[in-house]
């Protein structure tokens, strides 16, 4: 159903595309470069402390130590794979005075209370304590914002406050809440910093307060201005690379429908049951959880429990440290047990297997990979390394017991997805991996390695007329998985549309013939410019307008997957006009023979024509040649006849001439006669025939 809705809504689309050119150079729109806007915004901070002179100065001083470009890997290997984008980082200032200082302090005091007793005892504390509740300490400023600076609400937002001014002592932060699988109290105390619910991109720090790391001391416990404007700096360059902009581990995994596969492991020596198991693992809310990092995702889950006696060899990679309670065992080799031991399966036609593995032992257990140690790890996908495939975790009796182990495996999960801890990231400046566990107590987060991820269970309102939801995961978290699977769809983008322009060329087709290709490509291309003129302002994605896929158009996932979607169907449309002309193949040879040997024919024949045309033409030389020879003879002939005519009327003149020759002669003979007889008269006749003659 969800592939014919989308399969509906493209042709829809494709079929109101008006029909214009193609061109075919244009069609690229990676890599993306875009705006980081982060706000800094002080609150009983004086400028004088880190050497400024005011604000501006100390924006100036501040953004020398800062990174200029923010950046951002889709899988941090030892060859790390840089995502198709990159911000530059514009850093801007302001403080809240007069009204809105006083109002923050006022709040500030209100918050200030006893901390919860459940979370005193928690960490062996028996005395009272005064502290802050920190993600109500971030609402507060969030609100003040909106109240007396709404501009900057729908940007990155670091507050930097002390709250000992308002206090008159040091402040102290905390979170707190009661872990949903067994209602025991988590939360962290001494917090100096807070940050990552699903409201806005906003993290505070209280520079004064006192924080649980050396290395991030109040600012008053420092000698310099140098010293302070340094940790300053710190905090900025380190908030811009871990949270707003973070890297991916793996590549996410898009439109999928996944097979989480629970694998749970009991090696302790009491033994578990799985009922008991159950009692400790709400699956709903794993589920819950994935479907909200990935909602174009579509899960499947099994849960299994297995003894680690039946599994051969599986006891022997547990190493025990009795004295400091700890277990380690290596997650490859728990990974290849189960595999040749057959209890793992494949993946299947249509679906990824992602196996989870989860080793409970009587200890702290953790995991061991390349000579580390770890709560738990995403292990590579045997196939394709860029993207994850097995979650292996450790949990003990006592953990398990605890905190659940809803968490713990969405948390892996969430690596095998693509996400990094709020602590770690790839610095893409240094070409290194950073660690900062400052920032694990005090990002909201699934993701983290201490109960602070309590408060993303919570039930809550987080957007104005929606219903209070669980969040589960950071901001960053979701912005950091948006902006890798839109960079992976656009990038497909691209490599299809190549692909089919280049299919095209070598079927010898013309895409004026193909209208609806050519009107998906043209929309295609539209759709991939949307989706980075969005992504450009950071809308990624919206969770809470998603319906399904093709199912609207807001974010800039939303029309990168149209766009990647166009292409890929226009990939089988086009397999379909290639294996039709396939099929007339033979038919289409036969006609191009044919079609040669009438082309020679008539090549011969136009020579031959040719040859001809000569021929006439000389003929018609000889004809034009022979008929003015014709007039000659015709003129001659003429002449000729003229003077045959003439000639006739010579020969009468010649004959009445002889005629009368003849009478003259008779006469001349008579008259010889006469002479003869007349003698006398002989001289004078003589004369008279002389002039006869």
């Amino acid at each position: 159903m969800k592939t014919f809705t989308i399969l509906m809504a493209i042709l829809f689309a494709v079929a109101s595309v008006p029909r214009t050119g193609l061109a075919q150079e244009d069609y690229k729109v990676l890599p993306i470069k875009g705006r980081l806007d982060v706000e800094l915004v002080f609150l009983d901070v004086d400028p004088a402390w880190f050497g400024a002179r005011n604000l501006n100065e100390l924006v100036k001083m501040i953004a020398k130590g800062v990174r200029g470009t923010a950046r951002s890997t889709l899988w941090s290997d030892s060859q790390p794979q840089y995502a198709p984008f990159e911000f530059e980082v514009w850093l801007a200032a302001r403080e809240f005075r007069l009204a809105a200082l006083d109002e923050f302090r006022l709040m500030l005091r209100s918050l200030n209370q006893p901390a919860p007793r459940e979370l005193l005892q928690l960490w062996g504390l028996d005395s009272d304590l005064s502290s802050i509740h920190a993600p109500a300490a971030l609402k507060m400023l969030v609100d003040l914002s909106r109240k007396y600076a709404p501009d900057i609400l729908d940007r990155h937002v670091i507050y930097f406050i002390c709250g000992a001014r308002a206090l008159g002592t040091l402040a102290s932060y905390h979170t707190f809440g009661q872990l949903p699988e067994t209602g025991k109290p988590g939360g962290e105390l001494f917090l100096n910093m807070y940050g990552g619910p699903w409201y806005g991109r906003y993290v505070f720090v209280d520079l004064c307060a006192q924080s649980q790391y050396d290395d991030y001391p109040p600012i008053q416990n420092l000698s310099s201005a140098s010293e302070r404007l340094n940790l300053l700096t710190q905090y900025v360059d380190e908030i811009i690379d871990l949270q707003f902009v973070k890297s991916n581990i793996y590549y996410p995994r898009y439109n999928l429908q996944l097979l989480v596969d629970i694998i749970v492991v009991d090696a302790t020596n009491a033994g578990l049951n799985f009922d008991n198991l159950l009692q400790a693992f709400d699956l709903e809310m794993t589920e819950q959880s994935l479907v909200t990092l990935t909602p174009y995702n579509l899960y499947t889950f099994k849960v299994r429990y297995i003894t680690a006696d039946k599994i051969p060899g599986f006891k022997q990679i547990i190493t025990v440290d009795k004295d400091r309670r700890i277990a380690v065992f290596d997650a490859e080799k728990a990974y290849r047990l189960l595999k040749t031991n057959n209890i793992l399966e494949e993946g299947g036609q249509g679906f990824v297997y992602v196996p989870s593995i989860v080793v409970v032992t009587d200890y702290d257990t953790e995991v061991g990979v390349d000579g580390d140690t770890a709560l738990g790890v995403a292990l590579p996908d045997l196939i394709d390394p860029r993207y994850g495939g097995v979650a292996v975790a450790g949990a003990s009796y006592y953990s398990l017991f605890y905190e659940g182990m809803a968490v713990t495996v969405a948390h892996e999960i969430g690596h095998v997805l693509g996400l990094r801890h709020p602590h770690d990231d790839f610095n893409e400046i240094i070409g290194q991996h950073v660690y900062r566990r400052i920032y694990t107590d005090g990002i909201e987060t699934f993701m983290s390695y201490s109960t602070t991820w309590v408060e993303a269970a919570k039930r809550r309102p987080i957007k104005e007329n929606y219903y209070p939801i669980k969040t589960y995961w950071s901001i960053f978290d979701l912005d950091a998985i948006d902006r890798a699977v839109i960079s992976i769809l656009l990038s497909s983008y691209e490599t299809n549309y190549e692909n089919i322009t280049k299919v095209v060329g070598q079927l010898e087709l013309n895409l004026d013939d193909l209208q609806e290709l050519k009107n998906a490509l043209e929309l295609s291309k539209q759709y991939a410019r949307k989706s980075v003129e969005l992504f450009k302002i950071h809308n990624y994605f919206d969770r809470f307008s998603f319906k399904g896929l093709a199912a609207q158009l807001e974010t800039s996932f939303d029309y990168a997957f149209m766009a990647y979607a166009l292409t890929d169907l226009s990939k089988i449309y086009l397999a379909g006009v290639a294996l039709h002309d396939a099929r007339l193949k033979p038919q289409l040879q036969a006609l191009k023979a044919e079609i040669s040997s009438l082309t020679d024919s008539l090549n011969r024949l136009k020579k031959e024509s040719s040859q001809t045309e000569s021929e006439l033409r000389n003929i018609e030389n000889l004809l034009k040649s022979a008929r003015e020879k014709g007039e000659d003879l015709k003129n001659r002939l003429q002449s000729l006849s003229a003077e045959r005519a003439q000639l006739s009327r010579l020969q009468s003149q010649k004959e009445e001439l002889s005629q009368k020759i003849s009478s003259e002669s008779r006469r001349l003979e008579e008259l010889s006669a006469a002479v003869n007889s007349v003698k006398p008269f002989g001289s004078v006749l003589t004369g008279l025939i002389v002039v006869v003659m």
